[in-house]
């Protein structure tokens, strides 16, 4: 007597009624192919160098003698600052330090004439040890004002702000009659490029991708502005800590440069990247659908064949993927001799199409990457049982 299944095959064979066997599922043979692996990125232009100009002193902005855009040589004056103060603070300081001047070397003298006298047995120890006392304290009273003095000085020759650098200006941030302070926020004044012929690119990398970007990779970008132009770069350098998290996802910098002779590109303008991270010439490929089939998925078609479904174990399939830690393993099913059998492969570069085997496969296997779905099978059934 016929199993169910058996028999059900018998029917299929002799029947045109129901379904061809050939679509319950669907095979595929590795092919030999080019993959290259692409990881695409989004970002934007900023200038490769900038120069942040800031106040040391708190005033109010007296004169802006830049505008935005414009080419300035170093040294050049660009702000000046009115303190309030002009010169006062710097002239009392000069005074009070001149005058512990004449307190040290009066102290000195002091101190040199009392050593003297207490060599020669004319002076006693205490009267010494106040005359030293008075000496080195003045020594420090010096010392404390010259710093005063200098600070004060420094402050009063930069009421006045110089170009540290030629360049552009790229931004003024501040206007006539606007109060600024020497803080780190409320100092900054302007900023400069010093070179905007060379500008860079910032591209977002998710961290699922910024393993396989290295130094040195050619990195192929287009701007909005030019959709038709591709500027070439390399990656020179790649964030070791995250820039923002987006949904939970991490995401790095990784940095590029691009020749701007003609000023072509500005600061601020999206750019798409594209990466070549990997590429084989002749791979042995197969398509990502074959990693979609499942035990699940065979069973009951199996049984309609009655063929033998022979899935790895679970305790098999850990001891590979814990032996091969550092290798991409992945398991797929092969038809063989009326069976679906499960077999490891380890996987190599990828376009996310089609995927490199680079061991577990010889090539000329038949993959199963499709099977009929669940509902279109219940028909199968039905249908079946109705002309029983």
């Amino acid at each position: 007597m016929l199993g169910i299944g058996a028999f059900l095959l018998y029917y299929f064979y002799f029947t045109s009624s129901i379904i061809p066997l050939d679509e319950l599922y669907e095979v595929e043979s590795p092919s030999k192919k080019e993959i290259k692996q692409i990881i695409s990125a989004t970002g934007s232009l900023t200038l490769k160098d900038q120069v942040k100009v800031g106040s040391v002193v708190t005033g109010r902005v007296k004169g802006i003698y830049v505008e935005e855009n414009d080419t300035v040589r170093e040294g050049q004056l660009m702000i000046e600052i009115d303190t309030g103060l002009d010169d006062t603070e710097v002239r009392e300081a000069e005074g009070l330090y001149e005058k512990a001047l004449a307190e040290l070397e009066y102290h000195e003298a002091d101190y040199h004439r009392k050593r003297k006298l207490f060599n020669e047995k004319f002076l006693s120890e205490a009267d010494l040890e106040e005359a030293t006392y008075r000496y080195r304290s003045s020594l420090g009273h010096v010392k404390a004002l010259k710093g005063s003095y200098d600070k004060k000085l420094i402050a009063f020759e930069n009421h006045n702000i110089y170009a540290p650098t030629a360049g552009i200006v790229i931004h003024i941030d501040v206007a006539k009659g606007e109060k600024v302070s020497s803080d780190v926020e409320g100092g900054l004044l302007l900023s400069l490029a010093p070179d905007i012929k060379k500008i860079e690119a910032e591209l977002e990398v998710s961290e699922k991708d910024i393993g396989q970007i290295q130094k040195g990779q050619t990195v192929n970008m287009v701007v909005d502005t030019y959709p038709h132009r591709v500027f070439e770069s390399t990656i020179h350098n790649i964030s070791f800590t995250p820039k923002i998290y987006h949904d939970k996802e991490c995401i790095y910098l990784a940095k590029a440069y691009i020749d701007n002779p003609h000023l072509l590109l500005r600061p601020g303008m999206s750019v798409n990247a594209t990466l070549e991270v990997a590429a084989v010439d002749s791979a042995l490929s197969l398509s990502s659908r074959a990693f979609l089939i499942k035990q699940e998925h065979l069973q009951p078609i199996a049984e309609l064949l009655n063929y033998q479904l022979l899935p790895l174990a679970k305790s098999e399939k850990q001891a590979l993927l814990k032996m091969h830690q550092d290798e991409n393993r992945q398991f797929i099913w092969v038809v063989s001799n009326d069976s679906f059998r499960e077999i490891p492969v380890e996987i190599g570069v990828t376009d996310n199409l089609s995927f490199e085997i680079k061991s577990g496969l010889k090539g000329d296997e038949k993959l199963v990457v499709d099977v009929m779905e669940e509902d279109e099978m219940q028909k199968i059934y039905e249908k079946f049982y109705r002309k029983l």
